[in-house]
């Protein structure tokens, strides 16, 4: 879940972010892995970061937690990304079926 402010990063701050993040969960596995790991994403907004840029102090502090790892980032296009396509997406639930015959309040309450 986003934080309020995180909500008004611009598409390749919040992409990056998404990254930092999981790298941050999954830090006691990656650190100490023998090979270096890909990170799959099918955002091309991400090469903001492959040009020089004056970073800011948000993105100076995820360039010094990046360094801690030793990843490459790999593009893959979406549709060929199922498995993470399926992950970004919200489920569609069917409101009018699965609701029907609910007794809401029962006759002992």
């Amino acid at each position: 879940m986003m934080q309020p402010a995180e909500q008004n990063y611009k598409i390749y701050d919040k992409e990056l972010l998404a990254i930092v993040e999981a790298l941050a969960k999954w830090r006691q596995y990656l650190l100490d892995a023998m090979e270096p790991f890909e990170v799959w994403t099918d955002y091309q907004n991400l090469k903001y970061f492959r040009e020089p840029h004056k970073l800011n102090e948000r993105q100076t502090q995820w360039y010094l937690k990046l360094q801690d790892y030793d990843f490459t980032l790999k593009h893959i296009p979406g549709k060929t990304n199922i498995k993470a396509d399926i992950l970004s997406r919200k489920e569609q639930v069917n409101t009018k079926e699965d609701n029907k015959d609910i007794q809401l309040l029962k006759e002992e309450l």
